[in-house]
């Protein structure tokens, strides 16, 4: 089965153009434990629920999703002209075993989105988490996504940036510890005059983790003015892991702005010795320079239990 395919293609010796998993057909619907203010809809859909915002909501829709063996949960996120959103999504495993959860957001014109997402499945199970959404005139998304303690996580974002002045900003924090995989596939697809997009992702990649980061931003024909930009910064802790970071910027319109920086490496020796110098251990020092990178994407979620949560945690 294969999942989190580029939309271009590089040299097949890279393995890095799609993730392959075994197939699985994921039989068995599950719907989150939900939180719903006043003022949004939740109805059913085929094999899943859809959430409409009526008015513009300051408190989370709060979605407890606890995936398991061959699970499948499908979440549809409406905003309506002119309101805003907050959406938290907390995805943890109930058993062993792979679940599917997919979600899609349609942002009308004016209305923005703040999209949470807080992945922690365990050392038993793995997530295909898929991520669609289109954006509409003058409208915006802040996607925000924090992923630790997991033994596999495959996920996926395409995000369509249709309207003019449309906007997109992805904050991005992980931790991928021994032997835990991380495999991320972001497709950001510029349509509408002066749209723009910001990825930034934060990680920290431990002694026999595994992680590839995709990164793709599409300049079609017709989105003159539109900006893209993508940057990843990779903490290595440790001497044997596996990092990939494929930054891709697809263009088809002169008048566009397309960006993509990466930043790779081990703790700076002089910074570890000044710190070692004031009684801090190494071990403690890895640690603390690791919960920094998800204290800075938590920082931005605006939801003290969220926050309190992820850090909480990430001390145990």
């Amino acid at each position: 089965m294969k999942i989190n395919q580029m939309p271009a293609i590089t040299w097949g010796r890279l393995d890095v153009n799609e993730a392959v998993i075994d197939d699985i057909e994921f039989a068995n619907p599950l719907h989150p434990a939900e939180t719903v203010p006043a003022g949004v809809d939740a109805d059913d859909f085929e094999e899943g629920r859809k959430y409409t915002f009526h008015t513009s909501q300051e408190v989370p829709l709060r979605l407890d999703i606890a995936t398991e063996d061959r699970s499948s949960t499908k979440i549809d996120i409406v905003v309506e002209e002119g309101m805003s959103a907050f959406v938290i999504e907390n995805i943890s495993s109930a058993e062993a075993g792979t679940g599917l959860i997919e979600t899609s957001y349609s942002l009308a014109a004016n209305a923005s989105l703040k999209f949470v997402q807080i992945v922690r499945t365990g050392e038993d199970a793995k997530a295909v988490n898929r991520i669609k959404g289109n954006v509409a005139e003058d409208a915006d998304v802040s996607v925000i996504q924090i992923f630790t303690d997991s033994k596999a996580n495959y996920t996926e974002l395409k995000s369509d940036l249709d309207g003019n002045r449309s906007h997109l900003t992805a904050d991005i924090g992980y931790i991928v510890k021994t032997d835990d995989l991380l495999d991320m596939n972001y497709v950001i697809t510029h349509k509408g005059k002066l749209s723009e997009s910001l990825l930034t992702i934060d990680g920290v990649l431990y002694d026999g983790a595994s992680k590839t980061f995709r990164g793709t931003i599409d300049l079609k024909h017709g989105c003159a003015g539109a900006k893209g930009t993508e940057n990843e910064n990779v903490l290595l802790i440790g001497d044997s892991m596996t990092n990939k970071t494929v930054p891709v910027i697809l263009c088809d319109e002169e008048d566009v702005e397309g960006n993509h920086g990466a930043t790779i490496g081990k703790l700076d020796e002089d910074l570890v010795f000044y710190l070692e110098s004031r009684g801090i251990d190494r071990d403690s020092i890895d640690r603390i320079m690791a919960d920094a990178r998800i204290r800075r994407v938590a920082s931005l979620i605006g939801d003290e239990e969220t926050v309190k949560t992820i850090l909480d945690e990430e001390q145990e």
